[in-house]
């Protein structure tokens, strides 16, 4: 640690026994900071034992102290300092920032006042002391805190997945995105939220911080978002960069563990799973099957179509890592591959294949394993910091992955799936099922729906499927014939 940056620790309240327990992590960001300009208590992920909370920063604006509202019992207007930016933006405070807006003082200090009870405290009178004594309590509570408070009593990650940075800036996530990142990592909102200011901090990719606290907590190694951020941004420069090892290297590294130290050691005893991997050292069976389950989310986000992602030689590199052998262990039987294949086809185009269909695709099926077995297999070589690899990085083709690929490939997906499929958001599953099920609730003839669907798929328009109730096919069809019954007989009875 440089002198400058104890000294600033010091005289923001940190004493040397604070210092003392700062992991090597976080001095390395908070030095970062320094350097350049922008450290502040913001960026500190623990509390000082002499909390400075109470005094604003010197170059602040100190409001007018006004101790009471117009209307009793709705607060003080003294703003906190370590949250005034964010509450700015998110409409609490008025836009030159040296008052509250009708209601939100009274508003805020209740939130914090039952924040303070739920933890165990005794709440704040709503006199000039108890705001004083509101704001050392927001003061104590730390950025993590700090974090918690606001995310559980404000909406940050809001519908049009606008987040609110703590610094008052926002960040735009598409909604299709946070789907994505839902759907294949679990996390909430107010997860994503935290990983997004995490990040920030680190200037690190949140989504590889997201990825890595989940598989922390399910591993049960504790940590904040703010502590695994850090850890992805060591291991982004321990591995040159390499996101995909920095996400292992952070989902994996003990809060008690010195990374810089347990490196230096050059011991396999000692280092993480990723670090062996970097150094190409030996893996066990055991650490091989820990890295197959960390990388099975992270490849589905990064093939989910967002922003996210991947170095696509690295991560199959990581993937394929551990399989010597080109020859799948269990061969797919033609049984299960075509009924894989009569699936899937029959889910997306509303109808069963030919068997001149299952022959054609059972045949590509076949060839894909063939090519594959014959290329070289990537090699487990030490990683440079270009990049380079050696082999093919593919794993073994699936029945799965060859029968969408055989089917994006046939003409009667490019007249289903054309620019209102793709307009429309959905997947082409998704897509499918809707025409289907509207058809289905409209006639019995099953050759009648599927083309019905199939018409509707095409144009993106639900009333093409009711169009063919009026066609010669669907004026025959029993449930169409049911339903002009009932409307005679409704007529009649008029």
């Amino acid at each position: 640690m440089s002198e400058e940056l104890e000294q600033w620790l010091l005289a923001n309240g940190y004493n040397q026994n604070d210092i003392s327990t700062f992991p090597n992590t976080e001095i390395a960001l908070y030095q970062s900071l320094l350097d350049s300009g922008d450290l502040t208590l913001e960026s500190i992920q623990r509390d000082p034992s002499t909390p400075q909370t109470g005094e604003p920063p010197k170059d602040a604006t100190v409001p007018e102290p006004s101790t009471f509202e117009a209307q009793a019992g709705t607060g003080a207007t003294f703003i906190p300092s370590l949250l005034a930016p964010q509450l700015k933006s998110l409409g609490l405070v008025a836009d030159d920032g040296q008052k509250w807006n009708p209601g939100k003082a009274a508003e805020f200090y209740g939130f914090l006042n039952e924040h303070s009870k739920e933890a165990g405290g005794e709440g704040f009178k709503d006199d000039e002391t108890g705001i004083a004594e509101a704001l050392q309590y927001l003061g104590e509570l730390g950025v993590a805190g700090r974090d918690e408070f606001m995310t559980s009593n404000y909406v940050v990650a809001e519908d049009t997945l606008a987040i609110t940075m703590p610094n008052g800036k926002q960040k735009v996530l598409r909604a299709a995105e946070m789907q994505a990142i839902n759907t294949f990592t679990g996390q909430s909102k107010g997860d994503i939220g935290k990983a997004v200011w995490a990040g920030a901090r680190t200037g690190t990719d949140f989504r590889l911080t997201l990825m890595a606290q989940g598989e922390r907590e399910r591993a049960g190694l504790g940590g904040t978002m703010s502590q695994t951020s850090a850890m992805v941004a060591e291991g982004l420069k321990k591995f040159n960069s390499n996101k995909e090892l920095a996400y292992l290297f952070a989902s994996e590294m003990p809060l008690d563990m010195n990374p810089a130290g347990d490196a230096a050691t050059g011991t396999s005893t000692s280092l993480t799973i990723a670090e062996k991997i970097f150094k190409g050292e030996s893996v066990t069976e055991k650490e091989m099957n820990w890295k197959d389950e960390r990388f099975q989310s992270y490849k589905k986000l990064a093939e989910s179509g967002n922003s996210f992602s991947s170095n696509e030689e690295s991560l199959n590199y990581l993937i394929n890592l551990g399989y010597e052998s080109r020859t799948p262990e269990v061969a797919i039987s033609e049984g299960t591959a075509r009924e894989t294949f009569r699936n899937l086809y029959q889910s997306l185009f509303l109808t069963v294949p030919d068997d001149e269909t299952l022959d054609a695709f059972q045949q590509q099926f076949e060839g894909d394993i063939s090519s594959w077995s014959k290329r070289q297999a990537a090699r487990n070589v030490p990683w440079s910091e270009k990049g380079q690899m050696t082999g093919d990085m593919y794993g073994a083709p699936t029945a799965d992955d060859s029968a969408m690929g055989f089917i994006q490939d046939t003409d009667i997906y490019s007249d289903l799936y054309n620019d209102e499929f793709r307009r429309s958001g959905l997947t082409e599953e998704q897509y499918a099922a809707r025409f289907g099920n509207y058809a289905l609730g409209s006639f019995q003839s099953p050759s009648l729906v599927t083309d019905a669907a199939q018409a509707g798929m095409r144009t993106g328009n639900l009333s093409t499927v009711d169009s063919f109730a009026s066609t010669k096919r669907g004026m025959a069809d029993p449930n169409v014939k049911a339903g002009f019954m009932r409307a005679i007989e409704l007529m009649r009875g008029q």
